[in-house]
Protein backbone atom coordinates (compact mmCIF):
# COMPACT_ATOMS: atom_id res chain seq x y z
CA UNK A 1 0.00 0.00 0.00
CA UNK A 2 1.75 3.30 -0.93
CA UNK A 3 2.00 6.36 0.68
CA UNK A 4 -1.06 7.89 -1.98
CA UNK A 5 -3.44 4.95 -1.20
CA UNK A 6 -2.92 5.12 2.37
CA UNK A 7 -3.50 8.89 2.36
CA UNK A 8 -6.68 8.34 0.20
CA UNK A 9 -8.16 5.45 2.48
CA UNK A 10 -7.46 7.41 5.76
CA UNK A 11 -9.55 10.61 4.02
CA UNK A 12 -12.26 8.13 3.16
CA UNK A 13 -12.91 6.29 6.33
CA UNK A 14 -12.68 9.50 8.40
CA UNK A 15 -15.45 10.86 6.64
CA UNK A 16 -17.66 7.75 6.98
CA UNK A 17 -16.65 7.45 10.08
CA UNK A 18 -17.98 10.88 11.25
CA UNK A 19 -20.72 10.52 8.92
CA UNK A 20 -21.61 7.43 11.03
CA UNK A 21 -20.92 9.31 14.13
CA UNK A 22 -23.35 12.18 13.45
CA UNK A 23 -26.00 9.90 12.20
CA UNK A 24 -26.14 8.52 15.75
CA UNK A 25 -26.21 11.89 17.14
CA UNK A 26 -29.10 12.29 15.39
CA UNK A 27 -30.66 9.22 16.19
CA UNK A 28 -30.24 9.77 19.76
CA UNK A 29 -31.98 13.47 19.30
CA UNK A 30 -34.86 11.10 17.39
CA UNK A 31 -35.50 9.16 20.10
CA UNK A 32 -35.20 11.84 22.93
CA UNK A 33 -37.73 14.04 21.25
CA UNK A 34 -40.15 10.97 21.38
CA UNK A 35 -39.64 10.27 24.45
CA UNK A 36 -40.42 14.13 25.36
CA UNK A 37 -43.74 14.24 23.53
CA UNK A 38 -45.11 11.14 23.63
CA UNK A 39 -45.17 10.97 19.88
CA UNK A 40 -45.28 7.31 17.72
CA UNK A 41 -42.27 8.38 15.60
CA UNK A 42 -40.52 11.25 14.21
CA UNK A 43 -38.95 11.35 10.80
CA UNK A 44 -35.44 12.25 10.18
CA UNK A 45 -36.47 14.82 7.29
CA UNK A 46 -38.50 16.67 10.63
CA UNK A 47 -35.02 17.05 12.55
CA UNK A 48 -34.11 20.41 12.40
CA UNK A 49 -31.10 20.96 14.57
CA UNK A 50 -27.65 21.61 13.54
CA UNK A 51 -26.07 18.26 13.21
CA UNK A 52 -29.32 16.70 11.19
CA UNK A 53 -28.21 19.21 8.41
CA UNK A 54 -24.67 18.29 8.70
CA UNK A 55 -25.76 14.44 7.97
CA UNK A 56 -27.89 15.59 4.82
CA UNK A 57 -24.85 17.55 3.66
CA UNK A 58 -22.43 14.33 4.56
CA UNK A 59 -24.85 12.36 2.92
CA UNK A 60 -24.89 14.47 0.16
CA UNK A 61 -20.99 14.47 -0.44
CA UNK A 62 -21.46 10.13 -0.64
CA UNK A 63 -24.19 10.54 -3.20
CA UNK A 64 -21.64 12.76 -5.19
CA UNK A 65 -18.98 10.30 -4.43
CA UNK A 66 -20.91 7.28 -5.96
CA UNK A 67 -21.22 9.21 -9.30
CA UNK A 68 -17.39 10.24 -9.29
CA UNK A 69 -16.35 6.97 -9.22
CA UNK A 70 -18.77 5.62 -12.16
CA UNK A 71 -16.85 9.03 -14.29
CA UNK A 72 -13.41 7.33 -13.75
CA UNK A 73 -14.39 4.16 -14.49
CA UNK A 74 -15.93 5.39 -17.60
CA UNK A 75 -12.79 7.42 -18.28
CA UNK A 76 -10.97 4.51 -17.83
CA UNK A 77 -12.63 2.15 -20.21
CA UNK A 78 -12.51 5.21 -22.99
CA UNK A 79 -8.59 5.81 -22.10
CA UNK A 80 -8.00 2.17 -22.34
CA UNK A 81 -10.49 2.06 -25.59
CA UNK A 82 -7.63 4.76 -26.90
CA UNK A 83 -4.68 2.88 -25.85
CA UNK A 84 -5.47 -0.60 -27.44
CA UNK A 85 -6.43 2.07 -30.86
CA UNK A 86 -3.18 3.79 -30.83
CA UNK A 87 -1.19 1.75 -28.27
CA UNK A 88 2.89 3.39 -29.12
CA UNK A 89 0.96 6.92 -28.37
CA UNK A 90 0.24 6.27 -24.79
CA UNK A 91 2.55 3.25 -23.97
CA UNK A 92 4.35 4.67 -21.31
CA UNK A 93 0.74 5.86 -19.61
CA UNK A 94 -0.20 3.53 -16.82
CA UNK A 95 -3.67 3.20 -18.23
CA UNK A 96 -5.91 -0.11 -16.44
CA UNK A 97 -7.37 -2.23 -19.20
CA UNK A 98 -10.42 -1.56 -18.99
CA UNK A 99 -13.45 -2.95 -21.36
CA UNK A 100 -15.50 -0.71 -22.33
CA UNK A 101 -18.67 -2.73 -21.86
CA UNK A 102 -17.41 -2.83 -18.36
CA UNK A 103 -17.05 0.67 -17.75
CA UNK A 104 -20.32 1.83 -19.22
CA UNK A 105 -22.22 -1.05 -17.05
CA UNK A 106 -20.03 0.22 -13.79
CA UNK A 107 -21.35 3.85 -14.89
CA UNK A 108 -24.72 3.04 -15.26
CA UNK A 109 -24.42 0.66 -11.73
CA UNK A 110 -22.89 3.99 -10.05
CA UNK A 111 -25.58 6.45 -11.70
CA UNK A 112 -28.55 4.35 -10.43
CA UNK A 113 -27.11 4.27 -7.17
CA UNK A 114 -26.30 7.98 -6.53
CA UNK A 115 -30.05 8.44 -7.32
CA UNK A 116 -31.26 5.69 -5.12
CA UNK A 117 -29.24 7.45 -2.34
CA UNK A 118 -29.97 10.95 -2.79
CA UNK A 119 -33.64 9.67 -2.90
CA UNK A 120 -32.95 7.79 0.43
CA UNK A 121 -31.64 10.94 1.90
CA UNK A 122 -34.75 13.62 0.56
CA UNK A 123 -37.68 11.23 0.37
CA UNK A 124 -39.58 9.38 2.96
CA UNK A 125 -41.36 7.55 0.80
CA UNK A 126 -38.28 6.07 -0.82
CA UNK A 127 -37.02 5.39 2.61
CA UNK A 128 -40.93 3.59 3.61
CA UNK A 129 -40.15 1.47 -0.14
CA UNK A 130 -37.18 0.31 1.49
CA UNK A 131 -38.79 -0.97 4.58
CA UNK A 132 -41.22 -3.17 2.55
CA UNK A 133 -38.55 -4.24 0.20
CA UNK A 134 -37.11 -5.63 3.55
CA UNK A 135 -40.31 -6.34 5.19
CA UNK A 136 -40.21 -9.36 7.70
CA UNK A 137 -36.25 -10.45 7.38
CA UNK A 138 -35.28 -6.93 9.21
CA UNK A 139 -35.84 -4.24 10.99
CA UNK A 140 -35.20 -1.38 8.41
CA UNK A 141 -37.08 2.04 10.53
CA UNK A 142 -37.38 4.55 7.74
CA UNK A 143 -37.13 7.41 10.25
CA UNK A 144 -33.71 6.49 11.41
CA UNK A 145 -30.86 8.32 10.81
CA UNK A 146 -28.81 5.62 11.00
CA UNK A 147 -30.70 3.04 9.00
CA UNK A 148 -30.83 5.65 6.32
CA UNK A 149 -27.20 6.01 6.78
CA UNK A 150 -26.50 2.36 6.39
CA UNK A 151 -28.36 1.81 3.22
CA UNK A 152 -26.46 4.89 1.74
CA UNK A 153 -22.86 3.08 2.57
CA UNK A 154 -24.26 -0.48 1.37
CA UNK A 155 -24.44 1.20 -1.88
CA UNK A 156 -21.35 3.21 -1.76
CA UNK A 157 -19.49 0.32 -0.74
CA UNK A 158 -20.84 -2.03 -3.43
CA UNK A 159 -20.14 0.74 -5.94
CA UNK A 160 -17.00 0.82 -5.03
CA UNK A 161 -16.27 -3.05 -4.37
CA UNK A 162 -17.47 -3.11 -8.39
CA UNK A 163 -15.32 -0.31 -9.32
CA UNK A 164 -12.22 -1.77 -7.76
CA UNK A 165 -12.65 -5.16 -9.52
CA UNK A 166 -12.88 -3.47 -12.85
CA UNK A 167 -10.03 -1.02 -12.92
CA UNK A 168 -7.72 -3.81 -11.61
CA UNK A 169 -8.66 -5.69 -15.02
CA UNK A 170 -11.31 -8.32 -13.94
CA UNK A 171 -10.84 -11.81 -12.68
CA UNK A 172 -7.79 -11.90 -14.78
CA UNK A 173 -6.35 -8.55 -13.23
CA UNK A 174 -7.09 -9.27 -9.75
CA UNK A 175 -5.16 -12.76 -10.11
CA UNK A 176 -2.16 -11.11 -11.76
CA UNK A 177 -1.98 -8.16 -9.16
CA UNK A 178 -1.93 -11.37 -6.45
CA UNK A 179 0.48 -13.01 -8.52
CA UNK A 180 2.69 -10.04 -8.11
CA UNK A 181 2.36 -7.84 -5.22
CA UNK A 182 0.64 -10.83 -3.16
CA UNK A 183 -1.24 -10.32 -0.37
CA UNK A 184 -0.49 -9.03 3.25
CA UNK A 185 -1.01 -10.26 6.18
CA UNK A 186 -1.11 -6.40 7.70
CA UNK A 187 -3.28 -5.34 5.17
CA UNK A 188 -5.69 -7.79 5.99
CA UNK A 189 -5.24 -8.20 9.80
CA UNK A 190 -6.12 -4.46 9.32
CA UNK A 191 -9.44 -4.70 6.87
CA UNK A 192 -11.08 -6.74 9.92
CA UNK A 193 -10.30 -4.38 12.22
CA UNK A 194 -11.38 -1.78 10.05
CA UNK A 195 -15.06 -3.59 9.94
CA UNK A 196 -15.13 -4.28 13.53
CA UNK A 197 -14.67 -0.69 14.05
CA UNK A 198 -17.23 0.39 11.57
CA UNK A 199 -19.82 -1.90 13.53
CA UNK A 200 -19.39 -1.10 16.83
CA UNK A 201 -19.33 2.67 15.63
CA UNK A 202 -22.71 2.21 13.22
CA UNK A 203 -24.43 0.56 16.19
CA UNK A 204 -23.46 2.83 18.47
CA UNK A 205 -21.45 2.06 20.94
CA UNK A 206 -20.80 4.70 23.48
CA UNK A 207 -23.02 6.73 21.83
CA UNK A 208 -26.46 4.84 22.31
CA UNK A 209 -25.60 1.88 23.70
CA UNK A 210 -23.17 0.69 26.23
CA UNK A 211 -20.94 -2.32 26.12
CA UNK A 212 -23.08 -5.28 26.89
CA UNK A 213 -25.94 -4.14 25.17
CA UNK A 214 -23.42 -3.29 22.01
CA UNK A 215 -22.50 -7.27 22.12
CA UNK A 216 -26.02 -8.26 21.77
CA UNK A 217 -26.79 -6.24 19.74
CA UNK A 218 -23.72 -7.35 17.17
CA UNK A 219 -24.51 -11.26 18.26
CA UNK A 220 -21.69 -11.64 20.22
CA UNK A 221 -21.11 -13.91 22.98
CA UNK A 222 -18.64 -16.49 24.80
CA UNK A 223 -18.72 -19.65 22.40
CA UNK A 224 -21.05 -22.37 23.99
CA UNK A 225 -20.87 -25.81 22.55
CA UNK A 226 -23.59 -25.14 20.16
CA UNK A 227 -22.13 -22.65 18.28
CA UNK A 228 -19.27 -24.54 17.93
CA UNK A 229 -20.90 -27.67 16.47
CA UNK A 230 -23.16 -25.89 14.58
CA UNK A 231 -20.19 -23.51 13.04
CA UNK A 232 -17.85 -26.31 12.68
CA UNK A 233 -20.54 -28.51 11.01
CA UNK A 234 -21.65 -25.56 8.57
CA UNK A 235 -18.34 -24.54 7.45
CA UNK A 236 -17.41 -28.24 6.70
CA UNK A 237 -20.60 -28.89 4.88
CA UNK A 238 -20.28 -25.64 2.45
CA UNK A 239 -16.98 -26.60 1.67
CA UNK A 240 -18.46 -30.37 -0.03
CA UNK A 241 -21.13 -28.10 -1.52
CA UNK A 242 -18.45 -26.05 -2.84
CA UNK A 243 -16.69 -29.20 -4.34
CA UNK A 244 -19.72 -30.51 -5.81
CA UNK A 245 -20.43 -27.15 -7.56
CA UNK A 246 -16.92 -26.81 -8.67
CA UNK A 247 -17.10 -30.43 -10.54
CA UNK A 248 -20.36 -29.44 -12.13
CA UNK A 249 -18.82 -25.97 -13.28
CA UNK A 250 -15.94 -27.79 -14.39
CA UNK A 251 -18.20 -30.03 -16.90
CA UNK A 252 -20.10 -26.99 -18.13
CA UNK A 253 -17.31 -24.96 -18.55
CA UNK A 254 -14.85 -24.72 -21.66
CA UNK A 255 -11.45 -25.66 -20.56
CA UNK A 256 -9.66 -21.62 -21.56
CA UNK A 257 -12.93 -20.04 -19.75
CA UNK A 258 -12.61 -22.25 -16.75
CA UNK A 259 -8.80 -21.50 -16.35
CA UNK A 260 -9.18 -17.82 -16.63
CA UNK A 261 -12.07 -18.02 -13.90
CA UNK A 262 -10.76 -20.02 -11.11
CA UNK A 263 -7.12 -18.12 -11.67
CA UNK A 264 -7.88 -15.43 -8.89
CA UNK A 265 -8.87 -18.28 -6.33
CA UNK A 266 -5.41 -19.71 -7.30
CA UNK A 267 -3.48 -17.09 -6.64
CA UNK A 268 -5.21 -16.37 -3.30
CA UNK A 269 -4.37 -19.87 -2.02
CA UNK A 270 -0.28 -19.61 -3.59
CA UNK A 271 -0.45 -16.28 -2.00
CA UNK A 272 -0.42 -17.85 1.48
CA UNK A 273 2.53 -20.21 1.36
CA UNK A 274 2.40 -20.78 4.95
CA UNK A 275 -0.30 -22.06 7.21
CA UNK A 276 0.50 -19.33 10.05
CA UNK A 277 -0.62 -16.63 7.13
CA UNK A 278 -3.95 -18.80 6.22
CA UNK A 279 -4.53 -18.82 9.65
CA UNK A 280 -4.31 -15.15 9.95
CA UNK A 281 -6.71 -14.73 6.30
CA UNK A 282 -8.85 -17.01 7.65
CA UNK A 283 -9.37 -15.84 11.18
CA UNK A 284 -9.33 -11.86 10.32
CA UNK A 285 -11.94 -12.55 7.39
CA UNK A 286 -14.11 -14.72 9.44
CA UNK A 287 -14.52 -12.00 12.79
CA UNK A 288 -14.26 -9.01 10.94
CA UNK A 289 -17.01 -9.75 7.87
CA UNK A 290 -19.35 -11.21 10.00
CA UNK A 291 -19.39 -8.74 12.93
CA UNK A 292 -19.78 -6.12 10.41
CA UNK A 293 -22.13 -7.83 7.93
CA UNK A 294 -23.90 -10.62 9.96
CA UNK A 295 -23.51 -8.44 13.33
CA UNK A 296 -24.51 -5.22 12.15
CA UNK A 297 -25.98 -5.22 8.63
CA UNK A 298 -28.32 -8.32 8.56
CA UNK A 299 -31.03 -6.79 11.37
CA UNK A 300 -31.49 -4.21 9.72
CA UNK A 301 -31.82 -5.17 6.02
CA UNK A 302 -32.47 -9.28 6.66
CA UNK A 303 -30.96 -12.24 5.33
CA UNK A 304 -31.65 -11.99 1.32
CA UNK A 305 -30.16 -8.63 1.48
CA UNK A 306 -27.33 -8.55 3.56
CA UNK A 307 -26.02 -11.70 1.67
CA UNK A 308 -26.22 -10.11 -1.74
CA UNK A 309 -24.41 -7.36 0.15
CA UNK A 310 -22.00 -10.05 1.28
CA UNK A 311 -21.33 -11.63 -2.42
CA UNK A 312 -20.64 -8.04 -4.14
CA UNK A 313 -17.86 -7.55 -1.80
CA UNK A 314 -16.59 -10.83 -3.51
CA UNK A 315 -16.67 -9.85 -7.02
CA UNK A 316 -13.30 -11.36 -7.80
CA UNK A 317 -15.19 -14.68 -8.04
CA UNK A 318 -17.39 -13.28 -10.56
CA UNK A 319 -19.22 -15.82 -12.92
CA UNK A 320 -17.72 -19.04 -11.17
CA UNK A 321 -18.95 -21.52 -9.52
CA UNK A 322 -17.93 -19.63 -6.00
CA UNK A 323 -20.01 -16.80 -7.00
CA UNK A 324 -23.47 -19.16 -6.20
CA UNK A 325 -21.62 -20.83 -3.01
CA UNK A 326 -20.72 -17.27 -1.56
CA UNK A 327 -24.34 -16.31 -1.59
CA UNK A 328 -25.99 -19.76 -0.31
CA UNK A 329 -22.73 -19.99 2.30
CA UNK A 330 -24.42 -15.89 3.40
CA UNK A 331 -27.37 -17.30 3.48
CA UNK A 332 -26.48 -20.37 5.57
CA UNK A 333 -24.10 -17.97 7.81
CA UNK A 334 -27.01 -15.14 8.06
CA UNK A 335 -29.86 -18.04 9.33
CA UNK A 336 -27.02 -19.35 11.75
CA UNK A 337 -26.16 -15.85 13.02
CA UNK A 338 -30.32 -15.46 13.37
CA UNK A 339 -30.95 -18.74 15.18
CA UNK A 340 -27.60 -19.09 17.31
CA UNK A 341 -24.97 -16.35 16.93
CA UNK A 342 -22.82 -14.48 15.63
CA UNK A 343 -19.94 -16.26 17.11
CA UNK A 344 -21.61 -19.26 15.16
CA UNK A 345 -21.22 -17.67 11.96
CA UNK A 346 -17.81 -16.73 12.64
CA UNK A 347 -16.47 -20.28 13.60
CA UNK A 348 -18.49 -21.50 10.32
CA UNK A 349 -16.52 -18.65 8.34
CA UNK A 350 -13.69 -19.32 9.83
CA UNK A 351 -13.77 -23.64 8.61
CA UNK A 352 -14.82 -22.62 5.31
CA UNK A 353 -11.88 -20.55 4.90
CA UNK A 354 -9.41 -22.56 6.57
CA UNK A 355 -9.64 -25.76 6.31
CA UNK A 356 -9.59 -25.78 1.79
CA UNK A 357 -6.17 -23.14 2.15
CA UNK A 358 -4.86 -26.09 5.19
CA UNK A 359 -5.68 -28.73 2.35
CA UNK A 360 -4.03 -26.84 -0.17
CA UNK A 361 -0.89 -26.11 1.45
CA UNK A 362 -0.45 -29.53 2.93
CA UNK A 363 -0.84 -31.51 -0.55
CA UNK A 364 1.67 -29.02 -1.92
CA UNK A 365 3.80 -29.40 0.47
Amino acid sequence: MDFTNLIFIVAALTYIGITIYISNIVEVSRTQKIKSTQLRSVSFSDQNPQEARILRWLLYGLVAMIFVVGVIVLQAGFLSGMVSDQGEQFQDIPIPNVSAGAALFTFAVATAASIASYRLVTSSVTRALVQRLVGRWGNFNPDSSVHMTAAVLVLVICVYAVASFVLQGGISGFAEQIESSGISAGDVVFQAVLEVVIALLGVGLAIRRMPRETLKRLGLRIPTIRDVVWGVGIGLFFIVLLGVFGSIWEILTPAEQLAEQTAAAEQISQAFATLPLAFIMATSAAIGEEIWIRGAVQPIFGIPISSIFFMMLHTQYTLTPATLIILVLSIGLGLLRQRQSTVAAIIAHFVFNFVPLALTLAVSN
